[in-house]
């Protein structure tokens, strides 16, 4: 069975690294990178089983990320990050983004919904 891939989008590489060490829990092949652009670029060159995605990436868009995804014939899931506990998923951005992770978390936490996206993607 091939290891899941995900692709990791956050700004810092203070928060990139500590999630690598979560992810570290499940087998996986886990690709970064710090703004939309780069991601846009890895996702034109790979297939990918999951996008975590910080929704305030600084200077870059997020938006831009999901805009990408949608336009692509592949379904791939997106878990958005965010320190704003107001943000919901709009519908219009579903199917694509399936969950929001609110910073702070639990570790626990955050690998359980990993887990369930990759597994329910499976299907």
């Amino acid at each position: 069975m091939r290891k899941k891939k995900i692709l990791l989008v956050d700004d810092e590489l203070f928060i990139r690294e500590l999630l690598r060490d979560c992810l570290r829990e499940i087998e996986l092949e886990l690709m970064e990178a710090g703004d939309s652009g780069g991601a846009i670029q890895l996702l034109r060159k790979e297939k990918y089983d999951l996008v975590i995605l910080d929704w305030n990436l600084g200077r870059s868009n997020s938006r831009e990320v999901i805009d990408h995804i949608r336009s692509v014939p592949a379904r791939i899931p997106v878990i958005l990050m965010t320190g704003d506990h107001r943000l919901k998923v709009e519908k219009n951005d579903q199917p694509v983004v399936v969950d929001v992770i609110y910073k702070p978390f639990q570790v626990d936490e955050f690998i359980s919904k990993i887990d369930k996206v990759l597994t329910h993607h499976e299907e």
